[in-house]
C-alpha cells in the first residue's frame, strides 16, 4: 500500500488507511495545541489523552477516515480527560455527562459526601485493631503500660494520674513519653509511620535499641545486674558496667553506658546518690539500689503482660 498523500516517505511505516506514525503524532500535537479548556492541565497527559484518542479512532473505524476525522477525535479524547479532571475535584454536573467549570471544586453533592461524611468504621477494622492494642500493649514494660493506663482512668489528667501512681509529675512524663515511643515502634513494625508520627521515629529506634527481644531476656539481664551488686546494697553506675562486661563479656561487650542507662530506665530502676570510696576517701556519686533491680525482677518474672500487671496494680 502506497503512503497517503500529504504525507512524506521518510514518515514512517504506514498504520492504517494511509497515515504515518509521525503523522498520527502530528495530529495529536495539532489537537493539544488548539484545545484552550484544558491548557493548564499537564502536557503529557495531554498529548497522551489525544495520541490514544487518534490511534483507538483510527483503528477501530469501519471506512477510511480523514484528518480532520482523527484531529476530532483527539479534541474528544482531550474533553474526556477535563472532564474527568473536573469529576475528580468534585464539580458539579451541567448536564447529563459534562461538568460546570463554573460551579467551582466540591459542588457536585457526591463529592462532599464522600469526603465530608465518610462512611463509619467497619467491624473487621475495629476487631484487628482491639487485638492489635492488646499485643501491643503485652510488648511494654510494666511502669510504661501503667503510665499509659493511669492516664487513661483518669481521663486524660497528667495530675490526677501522678497522684495514682504516687509520683511526680516530670516522673510521670518522662514515663509517657518512653511509653509513647515504645508502643509506636511496635504498631509500626516494618512499615512507615503516618508524617504526623515521623518526628517519634528517632525516639522510637532509641528505645527499642536496649529493649531486650522478650521477657526471659529481661529477667536474664537483671539478674546479671543483680549479680553486679556483689551483695552491696548500692553500686555507683559507673561501676556497673565494667562488672556486666568482666561477668559475661560476650554478651555485654558491645554495651556502653546509654545501653545500661535505657535498660535500667525501662524497668523503673531509677538513679540514687551513692558514697563510694576515691582514693581512700569518701565522694558521692551516681548509682543504683539493689532493691530497685529485685523489685524490677519480680514484677518481669510474675505470671501475666505488663499492661495486667499494669491493670491488676491500679484496681489494687
Amino acid at each position: 500500500m502506497s503512503a497517503r498523500p500529504g504525507t512524506r516517505e521518510d514518515d514512517g511505516p504506514v498504520l492504517r488507511f494511509g497515515f504515518s506514525y509521525e503523522h498520527v503524532q502530528a495530529l495529536a500535537h495539532s489537537a493539544v495545541r488548539r484545545h484552550a479548556r484544558s491548557a493548564g492541565m499537564d502536557a503529557s497527559d495531554r498529548f497522551e489523552a489525544a495520541h490514544f484518542a487518534v490511534v483507538e479512532y483510527l483503528y477501530t473505524a469501519q471506512e477510511p477516515v480523514t484528518s480532520l476525522d482523527l484531529f476530532l477525535a483527539g479534541v474528544r479524547g482531550l474533553n474526556r480527560l477535563r472532564q474527568g479532571d473536573l469529576r475528580e475535584r468534585g464539580f458539579a454536573s451541567r448536564g447529563p455527562v459534562s461538568r460546570d467549570p463554573g460551579a467551582g471544586p466540591w459542588s457536585a453533592r457526591s463529592a462532599w459526601r464522600y469526603w465530608h461524611q465518610p462512611q463509619p468504621t467497619g467491624p473487621e477494622e475495629k476487631a484487628t485493631d482491639r487485638v492489635a492494642l492488646g499485643q501491643v500493649m503485652a510488648t511494654l514494660t510494666r511502669s510504661q503500660a501503667l503510665a499509659l493506663l493511669a492516664l487513661a482512668g483518669h481521663d486524660g489528667d497528667h495530675q490526677a494520674a501522678a497522684t495514682a501512681l504516687g509520683v511526680s509529675g516530670r516522673v510521670l512524663e518522662r514515663r509517657l513519653w518512653r511509653a509513647r515511643a515504645a508502643f509506636l515502634a511496635a504498631w509500626h513494625e516494618h512499615e512507615a509511620p503516618p508524617r504526623r508520627w515521623r518526628r517519634d521515629q528517632g525516639a522510637c529506634r532509641r528505645v527499642m535499641r536496649s529493649k531486650p527481644a522478650s521477657r526471659a531476656d529481661a529477667a536474664r539481664t537483671l539478674t546479671d545486674i543483680a549479680g553486679a551488686f556483689d551483695g552491696e546494697a548500692r553500686v555507683a553506675g559507673a561501676e556497673l558496667l565494667p562488672r556486666l562486661k568482666a561477668a559475661d563479656p560476650g554478651r555485654y561487650g558491645s554495651w556502653d553506658a546509654r545501653d545500661v542507662g535505657w535498660f535500667l530506665r525501662e524497668h523503673g530502676i531509677g538513679r540514687h546518690g551513692v558514697t563510694v570510696c576515691v582514693n581512700g576517701r569518701p565522694a558521692k556519686r551516681w548509682g543504683h539500689r539493689l532493691e530497685d533491680v529485685t523489685t524490677a525482677l519480680a514484677e518481669v518474672t510474675a505470671p501475666g503482660t505488663p499492661a495486667e500487671q499494669a491493670a491488676r496494680s491500679l484496681a489494687a
